[in-house]
């Protein structure tokens, strides 16, 4: 398999300034937000409302930045493209779409379905390994075959 690493670095290098700026915007904002001396009862109610949904926003923010640095770790290490659970090549279709991808698909899948709660990977489980579903997600409220009812 054949990664162009100059390019992906170049892709993820501008991810990772622009998630900067990003943060460095939302810094902004808040400190704005706190800064305003002339702030009446509706401003104070709005700024309670909102600074959750920035902090969050902050988290996912830095949450993603990490993702960035580990991509741009493993092309320094030479396992870039390596899935880390099965050691298999990622395909280079996918790492082109999704540069920071560390899972071959059926390892993605897999983790994802280990992440749902129990009473969802079930269903999932059930719709997707029955020949005859095609991709078909059932609606939550619909029993299941198996369930008690």
């Amino acid at each position: 398999m054949h990664v162009a690493v100059s390019k992906v670095r170049d892709v993820l290098m501008r991810e990772l300034a622009d998630l900067h700026a990003e943060s460095r915007r939302l810094d902004r904002r808040v400190g704005a937000m706190h800064d305003a001396d002339d702030r009446d009862s509706i401003d104070h109610a709005q700024s309670d409302s909102i600074e959750p949904v920035l902090y969050e926003l902050g988290t996912q923010i830095f949450e993603r930045i990490a993702v960035v640095k580990e991509a741009l770790e493993r092309l320094d290490n030479g396992c870039y493209g390596i899935c880390v659970d099965c050691d298999a090549h990622i395909p280079q279709g996918r790492l082109e779409i999704v540069p920071c991808v560390v899972r071959c698909l059926p390892c993605q899948e897999q983790a994802e379905l280990e992440r749902l709660p129990k009473r969802y990977s079930r269903r999932f489980e059930y719709t997707f390994n029955e020949p005859s579903a095609s991709l078909h997600v059932p609606r939550l409220n619909q029993p299941f075959p198996g369930d008690l009812v």
